[in-house]
């Protein structure tokens, strides 16, 4: 029965077997169609949209701002149990509301990582997390994250969607599609092809389709030679590198603080704060080749503005591999000392500051008032974390950050 439409709108129709024929026998691609009280694009936003990547089958794409897995199947024709209803904050997003199920657990997988590390949320069990995820509660502290694909507005699951009333219309249109995917070259063994995920481009920047930015997954380690490049023989080993066989859940906080943060700042890459070399982020470890530290103090721009216990900032900065091991000469510009990194270990995230940690002379621990030595450099007491912490000069009485000195004060020689 035909679907009635206010005065003015454009009529819909079904599709069959029989207009696939008729839209083979155009050169355009035919226009998206739309559910009954959906946005419906007028004829300049249409031709806009066949125009584009998105709007090459003759149904609104999925809305997953990942990219979709299943873009030859519409997601308002699948059954409840293949599909998602979401909600996007713009009214006009072009996208279907609903998302394959595949495609939304692979998103909401990402949400949940970002939440994982939001200080508000580390005392939830999972259970919790994910009960509170598309709640008030939850989605308030993600919602940046859950950017749509139109990039001008939010993707929230839609809780209140109710399946029964909308089952009948999704059986006829699943079979209206799948009439027209038994067009040859369209099924592989009675089953329409869809990209896997392991077939996905794991890029490790940010995309961007048709001018719509989105945050790619980071990038899955399966190649490790460059630790037995650059790393000494006798270092190799899941003590100086680390790994992921220290068992279940072992240091998943760590990881899942570096990945929503990074993730909040839409980058899966990061910058040497010494040589500037770019590093990919994977999402196992060694999360880097190289190593993260965190700082009160940013040493450069390629370091990140990340979450803190405090109202104090804090940065999250990298040090490559190159640079922690050698290959690269990090010396003082105060004493022409050499920095050796390689005692850290490869691959995690330091709480401090890692040039802080070990002072090398009088320059690297002099008051950043007075100019005078606060300790001996060759006698220090105090732990990392203390030397990453504000001090008090025992000269003028300063309360500074005394040993966390410019970036610029080590000489890097590359190789």
């Amino acid at each position: 029965m035909p679907v009635a439409r206010e005065k003015g709108s454009r009529r819909r129709t079904g599709s069959s077997s029989s207009d696939c024929g008729l839209h083979q026998a155009h050169s355009s691609p035919p226009k998206p169609r739309f559910l009954p009280g959906e946005w419906e694009p007028d004829e300049e936003q249409c031709s806009c949209m066949s125009n584009s990547k998105q709007a090459t089958e003759s149904f609104p794409q999925c809305c997953s701002p990942k990219g979709c897995l299943q873009p030859e199947v519409d997601p308002a024709s699948c059954l409840e149990s293949e599909s998602v209803k979401m909600v996007c904050s713009n009214e006009k997003c072009p996208f279907s509301p609903f998302m394959h199920t595949e495609c939304f657990t692979a998103f909401e997988e990402q949400v949940l990582s970002f939440l994982r590390g939001m200080s508000r949320a580390r005392n939830w069990s999972e259970k919790q997390r994910k009960q509170n995820l598309w709640t008030k509660k939850g989605y308030d502290l993600v919602f940046k994250i859950c950017t749509c694909r139109c990039g001008k507005g939010a993707l929230k699951k839609d809780l209140s969607y109710t399946p029964e009333n909308g089952d009948k219309l999704k059986r006829k249109r699943k079979k209206s599609v799948s009439e027209k995917n038994s067009q040859p070259g369209r099924l592989t063994n009675g089953t329409p092809r869809s990209r896997s995920r392991s077939g996905r481009n794991n890029s490790d920047s940010i995309s961007s389709e048709n001018g719509v930015p989105y945050m790619q997954p980071f990038a899955h380690r399966v190649d490790y030679s460059i630790f037995q490049k650059l790393v000494p023989r006798r270092l190799v080993n899941s003590y100086h590198i680390k790994m992921e066989d220290d068992g279940y859940g072992a240091g998943d906080e760590t990881r899942s603080f570096v990945l929503s943060s990074l993730a909040f700042h839409r980058t899966s890459y990061v910058f040497c704060v010494l040589c500037s070399a770019k590093m990919t982020v994977y999402d196992q470890y060694p999360l880097v080749d190289g190593t993260f530290y965190l700082s009160p103090l940013k040493p450069n721009d390629s370091a990140f503005e990340v979450e803190s216990k405090g109202d104090d900032p804090v940065y999250l900065a990298a040090v490559c591999l190159k640079c922690l091991v050698g290959v690269n000469r990090v010396s003082c510009s105060y004493c022409t000392r050499l920095w050796y990194g390689n005692y850290h270990q490869i691959g995690t995230m330091y709480s401090y500051d890692l040039f802080a940690a070990l002072p090398c002379c009088k320059g690297s621990v002099q008051c950043n008032s007075c100019k005078q030595p606060v300790l001996d450099p060759a006698k220090v007491t105090l732990s990392f974390s203390q030397l990453s912490s504000q001090v008090k000069c025992v000269h003028c009485g300063a309360l500074d950050y005394h040993f966390i000195k410019p970036i610029s004060r080590l000489h890097v020689q590359t190789h």
